[in-house]
Parts: C-alpha cells; structure tokens; sequence
C-alpha cells in the first residue's frame, strides 16, 4: 500500500478523534448524569480495588493515584478535617482531583471534585429500594471528549454497590439536585438513568 493511500485511509480516525476531542455543549439531563456517574467514583477498572478500599472506611492522609484506563490520573484525598465531616455526615468525605482522566476515551475530565460517600445507606420514600450507595458531590469540572462543558454540581447519586463491583457494561443511578452547565442549570428530582459504566477493552 502507498503512503498517500495509507494517509487517506487514516483520515476518517482522525476525523472522528477531532469530533470526541472537540464536542457540543451539555444540552439535557441525560448527558450530565452521565457525566457525572463517571466523575463520582473513578474506578471502573480492577473490579472494584478502588471502592472496595473505599468502603472499607480506610483513611489515608495521602492521596490514593488511579491511572485512567484512557489516560489521565485521578487522585482521592482524606484529610483529618473531612474525616470528621464525614463523619458526622455518617460517611466518607473524600476529594477527588481529575487531570485529563478518561475510562472509556469518550469522555475526559478535568477539576476537584468533593464527594461524601455513605455506604450501607438506607433508602428512603421515592428512592429506590436496593439502593446502599449514596454519594454526595460538589464542585467543579471541565468536562471533554463527546461533550465539552464547564459544570457546577451539587448532587446527590444513588446506586447499589454490587453493580458497580460487577462491571457489567451498565449501571442504574438515581440522582437528586442540580448541575450547572453554559447551556443553563438541570435540576434532578430522584430522576433515574441507566449509564455505561466501565473500561472499553
């Protein structure tokens, strides 16, 4: 095959990285939650390692580094204060930083985000029932790939432990509160989504 032919046949990956490098704007619900599934617990790889250490209620004073499977790091930090903020919110309270993170190579994220995790949490009226997960999160992202945005977030995501253990290619979330992004401010009231979840091979 020549070069030319070889340049040619190379320009539709090209194109196609150009597209996810450079994407629209957030515009519905839908495309923040999931943006913000995959920003609330960066480990999707390792079957679980990182939540498990997580759950654990291990309390590190430094930073746990999770190389993205894509790119990009992410570091989660517990200092003393937000152990004893957790802890009267009867939970962990960790930051979690992104530097160009991505999983799956379609979406990157940049920025702090803090996050209160209460496992063993009880449901309660209008949530669902198997949830034990729920995980608080305020701060800042610069969101990349197929969508490129700046968001503000305070919410609250619901899900189970296990299906974000089993990695099956999907999880179902619940989510309650409001995302700010340029194209305006989605408000969550126990909206429900089902998002991929996991590394692409």
């Amino acid at each position: 095959m020549s070069i030319r032919s070889r340049l040619l046949g190379a320009l539709p990956t090209a194109s196609l990285f150009l597209l996810v490098a450079c994407g629209p704007p957030l515009t519905d619900k839908s495309q923040g939650a999931a943006s913000m599934t995959r920003a609330s617990m960066p480990s999707t790889q390792a079957q679980g390692a990182a939540l498990e250490l997580l759950s654990s209620r291990v309390t590190p004073q430094a930073g746990i580094s999770i190389q993205g499977a894509r790119g990009g790091s992410a570091t989660v930090s517990i200092n003393p204060v937000e152990v004893a903020v957790g802890l009267a919110g009867k939970g962990l309270m960790l930051d979690i930083e992104y530097q160009d993170y991505s999983e799956d190579g379609i979406y990157r994220l940049d920025g702090l985000l803090s996050v209160l995790a209460q496992f063993d949490y009880v449901a309660q009226d209008g949530e669902d029932p198997y949830a034990d997960l729920k995980l608080s999160l305020a701060g800042r992202l610069k969101v990349s790939g197929v969508y490129s945005d700046e968001v503000h977030a305070h919410l609250a995501l619901l899900t189970r432990v296990h299906e974000l253990s089993l990695r099956e290619g999907q999880v179902d979330v619940q989510l309650n509160g409001s995302l700010e992004a340029s194209q305006g401010t989605f408000e969550f009231n126990n909206d429900t989504y089902t998002v991929a979840w996991g590394a692409k091979k």
